[in-house]
């Protein structure tokens, strides 16, 4: 039905939670079936968030990571989103998404 997610950095963790749960639950051109679905899958200090997705409605493809660095979340995250979106849709992927709880 579609993805929702939302992500913090710097912040300390309870607001970073609050910050990430409330981007998720307010996104925006995603059912109510994938924003009910919200929740904290994982907290980081430290270290660098990305997701990437097919942007084309209605396909597979999505991945996100938490990595040392940036490029690294970045290589993962596309990596699980090739993965999912299949052969016909793996070239599509794209980063949506990359920040750093740190400055790297």
């Amino acid at each position: 039905d579609g993805v929702a997610f939302g992500w913090a950095v710097r912040l300390p963790r309870a607001e970073a939670e609050r910050v990430a749960l409330e981007q998720c639950r307010t996104a925006q051109g995603v059912p109510d079936s994938a924003r009910s679905l919200c929740r904290v899958f994982e907290s980081f200090s430290g270290s660098c968030v990305a997701v990437a997705l097919d942007p084309e409605d209605g396909t597979p493809g999505f991945g996100w990571a938490i990595a040392p660095t940036k490029s690294a979340a970045d290589a993962q995250a596309l990596g699980d989103c090739r993965r999912t979106a299949g052969p016909a849709r793996q070239a599509f992927c794209v980063v949506s998404i990359s920040d750093c709880d740190v400055r790297r």
